[in-house]
Formats: structure tokens, C-alpha cells, sequence
């Protein structure tokens, strides 16, 4: 047995490595974190850690399953202002870094899980999304973790113990309580695992440790039911739920139907909606960059290639880490894990990209597995059919027992070949760093969301606000009710009745009339209002803003421009803000077709009735 210095691991320059890019992700994940405003997800998510944790809590978004939002519950118990609410996603996501690059060195070796986990910390959709009060870093989270443990199950060398798969099924039983989308991962999964054990059967028939695996399995099966069982009924609710927005209006407003979905969630998994399409010079060499090496690394992974610094497994016994004797290659399932929720979501009239955001750490598996089997020495290797490429220098492969096959007539080829891969990778960073720079300027382009300065235009109406004042907001208005509710009375201009925009008080009566919001009451007309507004002497604030709904964007714009229209009909103008203008509004109308941007993202009118 060959007994290794303690002192090697901390002198290996991979766990270096490794520590700086996690400083980095926490860099970027920490940074400004409290700056921007709650956008309107956001603000639902804290109204939703509010409320009591009882049956009622769980079943009240039937969108989301329950465990982020309780574990929110009680985190907000620290305070709700942004940067510490942010504090929580934020958290997972740092945890995904390492995790990511114990699982890509199981496929790429430890120079492809180094590079993995650096394109994952940098990429803009990650930072975005793990800075969000949502549950979208949580998901990546446990898509990375399950399928790191079940690798470690399933992997060659000595028996894994049972608590390996105690500990993988807690990781799926957590990934179904925290977002639907994982279901298509937990499938996935299960198909991989049976079908490994399943071979390695046929092929090894009667090995002891299958029969060990096959128990593990099982009892991970077990332990998700049992992690499920308290949200039984949340489950239900979430299931018709997912169903009812699958088959829902359309909220993926990408044009170019199913080829264009995907193409936008590929954009979205390299730049992260903070670069806008049409910046050719950005977009066109980060597309070709990120496309070259996701190509290469395809093909690498469903051959088994890790690249010449990647021919040992981690544990040094020299061995392809290829899974279970016999079994499938693990690359197999971080490409099904990465394609198949994008096609589903892509078919699916409802398919976003962040509902697709656990596949995010296989993009990145996939990319950095290109750049390691591309990435060859000065002396040339030769890649061989069911041979690993190694190292010719002897001193890099010393005791490793590699096979090296050097040749010199490909030198130049190689050393060409070794400057691309470098040149995509620079590319990559490039691109990343523009989109990174936007995102922290705020000039980001979200197609799901804006985040626009709420807290700041909440806080100018306060200061210019008096007693006896009211506010309404069209939709969406979340944001602006967290920031002003207890200070000035809210109303909402909900929805359209009968052909008539109406105005709404509240969650559960109306301010001026006492009406029950309900079905059976519809709210006021915008003639009872000004009536009632004027009797009283009050002052209205109207906040407009962008539609924030994909499938109602017509009737809320025609919502807003009613409402207005008798306000400056009946009522006296004395003030008029417009917030956060948008220069690129025409361009973005015609990309997005279904979504009217506006020139400016909010606008504030003071009306009086005197």
C-alpha cells in the first residue's frame, strides 16, 4: 500500500486553486449585495416567510414546494433587509462551488473540476439567480450534490457503505422540496442507477457489492419518501400546480418556437441575460467560444476522455473513473442531466430558464471536460480509442502507472491546437466579465424580471407624501406594498371586470368602502373612485410600471392607460416622475414579441382633488 505525505494535499496546487476560486464566488456572490431593491418574486417570497408555519404555509404557492420558503421563515428572523434575506440563497450557491468540483473531477479529473467550478462561480446566470430570495440556488445546490453522492455510490474502488445512499436520498427528498424542475432530475437519476446496477449484473453476475447497491438504492428511495412525508400535502397542491402552468398561457415569450427556446436557454446558461443579444461583438466569439468547447466536451464525455492531466482517479489508483464495472460512463448522466430539462421546458408553454437552473452545473462540467481533453502539452499525445491521453513528461507521470503515446510530427498540430483551447477560454472570461460588469451597473437584461429601484421611488413618495394620501399600484405591485405598507394606505389595480379596470384595497377589504376583496365584490370603477376620492379631499399617488405578466402584458397596458385616462380626466395632475428609462426598449420589443416594453419602467403621478 503506497502511504502518501499529509503534507501533499495541502502543497497540491489543485486545492489552491480551488480556494481562490471560491473566494472568488463569494466575491462576486457578496458584493453590492444589498444595493438593488427587492424585485417582485422577491417581495412574494417575503410575504410568503411571514406568515405562520402551518398547513396554510405550505400550501400557499402552489407554484414552489414549501422548503425553501420555511427555511426563509425562519431566517428573516435576523431582519429583512435585503442584503441579509439574500444571505440565504446566497449561502447554497457558494456551496455548489466545491461541490462542483468534486464532481467534475470525477468525469474531467481535477484540472476539469477546477475549470468547472471556475466557469460556474463567473457565470453570470449563477451570480444572478444565487442572489435572488428564491429558491433557484438551492435547486442547483441539490442537483449538484445528489449527483456527486450518487457517483460516489455507484463509483469503482472499495464498498460505499449505506450511509453514502442515506445521504443521497436526503439530497433528492431536499431537491423535491425545494422546485419542481428536480423531479426531471430525480428521474434521471433513477434511470442511470438502475440501469448501472442492471448491467453490471448482466456483466458481472453474482458480485456481492451489486447486491450492496441495490440495497443502498432502495433504502435512498425510502429515506426521499420519508423526507417527503411532512409536505404530503403541499406536494399535492405543487403537483396541479406544476400541471396547471405547463398547460397555462404562454410565459416563455421567446420567438422561433422550440429552436428558438433552446437557443435562448443556451444564451442564458453562457451570459445569463446580462448581455443583450444583439451586442454582436460580445455575443458572436462568446457564442463560438462556449459552443466549441461544449461540442469538444460532448464527445468527451460519452467517450470517457479526461484529459492529459485527468488520467488517474481521485483516489491515485491509476484507474478510469468510467462508474461501476461494466456500468455506463458517469459523463452519460451529466449530458442527460444537462439536455433533457432544457427540452422539456423548451416543449412546455411555460418553460423559463431559471425553472431549468440545476442544469446549469453540467453546462459547466461539459465545457470545462473540452477545454481538459483539448488542453495538450507541447510534446503532442495522440488520443487513443479506450486509452486515456497522458502525460510524456516522465516526472508528471511518475508512479501514476500512465500510458503516454508521444509523437513529434504532430508537435506544431498540438501546440496550435493547445492555443485555441486557451483563446475560447480567455473568450469565456471575457464575455463572462462584460456580463458580470452590466449586471453590477445595473444595465442587465432580464427577461423575467427587472430590477428596478422600488426602495428608492417608495422612499421619494414618502417624503413627498402627506397624511390622508393614497397609493395605487398596477401590477406587479409587490415590491412597492413591501416598502410602503403600514405608512400609507395601498390599493391595487388588479384586474379587468366586466370590460372595466378595478381598484382594489388591500388583501381583504377596501380602504375607502369597506368591500370584501373577494369574487362575489369586483372592487371600485374608476368613476366610484375619483367619487369617493374627491368627497373625501385625498390625494392619489398612481404607480405604473412595466407588465410584469407575459400572457396579460395588452390587458394590464390597457388596464393602466383606462385608469389613467380618467384620472387626468377628473382629477388635477400636480406631479409626474418617470423612473429607470430604457434606451433600448424598441429593440427589445421586437425580440421579445409578446412583452411590451416600455420606454421608462416606472412612472409616479400625484393627483389631487382639489
Amino acid at each position: 500500500m503506497e502511504i502518501q505525505n499529509p503534507q501533499s494535499r495541502i502543497q497540491n496546487p489543485t486545492w489552491l486553486c480551488l480556494t481562490l476560486v471560491m473566494a472568488l464566488g463569494a466575491f462576486l456572490l457578496t458584493y453590492r449585495l444589498g444595493e438593488k431593491s427587492y424585485w417582485d418574486d422577491e417581495a412574494s417570497a417575503v410575504f410568503h416567510a411571514r406568515l405562520p408555519l402551518d398547513g396554510a404555509f405550505l400550501n400557499h404557492d402552489p407554484y414552489h414546494p414549501p422548503l425553501f420558503f420555511v427555511l426563509l421563515h425562519y431566517w428573516r428572523q435576523l431582519g429583512e433587509e435585503e442584503w441579509r434575506l439574500r444571505l440565504l440563497p446566497v449561502f447554497f450557491g457558494f456551496l455548489s462551488i466545491p461541490i462542483l468540483f468534486f464532481l467534475a473531477r470525477r468525469v474531467a479529473g481535477s484540472n476539469g473540476g477546477i475549470i468547472a467550478a471556475f466557469l460556474l462561480a463567473i457565470a453570470p446566470a449563477f451570480v444572478l439567480y444565487c442572489r435572488e430570495v428564491r429558491p433557484y440556488s438551492m435547486l442547483c445546490f441539490s442537483s449538484a450534490l445528489s449527483t456527486w453522492l450518487l457517483m460516489v455510490c455507484l463509483g469503482p474502488g472499495r464498498r460505499r457503505p449505506l450511509v453514502a445512499w442515506v445521504c443521497y436520498g436526503l439530497a433528492c427528498g431536499a431537491g423535491l422540496a425545494v422546485h419542481h424542475s428536480f423531479m426531471l432530475v430525480f428521474a434521471v437519476q433513477q434511470v442511470f442507477a438502475l440501469g448501472t446496477m442492471v448491467l453490471v449484473r448482466f456483466r458481472a453476475a453474482g458480485r456481492p457489492r451489486e447486491s450492496v447497491a441495490l440495497r443502498g438504492w432502495l433504502l435512498s428511495l425510502f429515506v426521499v419518501l420519508l423526507t417527503l412525508l411532512p409536505w404530503a400535502l403541499a406536494c399535492a397542491s405543487n403537483i396541479r400546480g406544476l400541471f396547471d402552468r405547463a398547460t397555462g398561457a404562454e410565459a416563455f415569450a421567446i420567438p422561433y418556437g422550440v429552436a428558438g427556446r433552446l437557443g435562448y436557454m443556451a444564451y442564458v446558461f453562457s451570459l445569463g441575460e446580462t448581455v443583450l443579444p444583439w451586442r454582436w461583438p460580445i455575443v458572436a466569439p462568446a457564442a463560438l467560444a462556449f459552443g466549441f468547447l461544449f461540442f469538444v466536451g460532448a464527445l468527451c464525455v460519452f467517450l470517457g476522455r479526461k484529459g492529459p492531466e485527468a488520467c488517474v482517479n481521485h483516489a491515485g489508483t491509476g484507474q478510469q473513473d468510467t462508474g461501476p464495472t461494466g456500468g455506463p460512463r458517469p459523463g452519460i448522466l451529466l449530458f442527460a442531466l444537462l439536455v433533457l430539462p432544457c427540452l422539456v421546458f423548451a416543449f412546455s408553454s411555460h418553460g423559463a430558464p431559471k425553472y431549468v437552473f440545476g442544469s446549469l452545473p453540467f453546462y459547466s462540467v461539459v465545457c470545462a471536460a473540452g477545454f481538459c481533453a483539448l488542453r495538450v502539452p507541447a510534446g503532442g499525445f495522440r488520443f487513443q480509442p479506450g486509452v486515456m491521453s497522458a502525460p510524456a513528461d516522465a516526472a508528471h507521470a511518475r508512479g501514476r502507472g500512465v500510458k503516454a503515446t508521444p509523437h513529434a510530427s504532430g508537435t506544431r498540430r498540438q501546440v496550435r491546437l493547445h492555443a485555441l483551447v486557451l483563446a475560447a477560454l480567455v473568450v469565456v472570461t471575457i464575455a463572462d466579465a462584460t456580463g458580470l460588469a452590466n449586471y453590477f451597473l445595473g444595465r442587465d437584461f432580464h427577461n423575467m424580471a427587472y430590477v428596478e429601484p422600488t426602495r428608492e421611488v417608495a422612499g421619494q413618495v414618502l417624503a413627498s407624501s402627506r397624511s390622508g394620501d393614497l397609493v395605487v399600484l398596477s401590477q406587479p405591485s409587490r415590491p412597492f406594498a413591501l416598502y410602503l405598507e403600514d405608512r400609507l394606505p395601498i390599493l391595487f389595480l388588479l384586474h379587468m371586470y366586466d370590460g372595466v379596470p378595478r381598484v382594489w384595497g388591500g388583501m381583504t377589504k377596501s380602504i375607502l368602502t369597506g368591500r370584501p376583496c373577494d369574487g362575489d365584490s369586483p372592487g371600485l370603477t374608476p368613476d366610484e373612485f375619483v367619487r369617493l376620492v374627491k368627497r373625501e379631499g385625498r390625494r392619489v399617488w398612481f404607480v405604473r410600471r412595466s407588465p410584469g405578466r407575459i400572457g396579460s402584458a395588452s390587458e394590464v397596458l390597457r388596464e393602466n392607460d383606462e385608469f389613467e385616462k380618467v384620472l387626468n380626466e377628473r382629477l388635477r395632475k400636480r406631479l409626474h416622475w418617470r423612473v429607470c428609462f430604457d434606451p433600448e426598449a424598441p429593440t427589445k420589443r421586437l425580440w421579445i414579441r409578446a412583452k411590451p416594453f416600455m420606454d421608462h419602467r416606472i412612472e409616479v403621478t400625484l393627483y389631487g382633488s382639489e
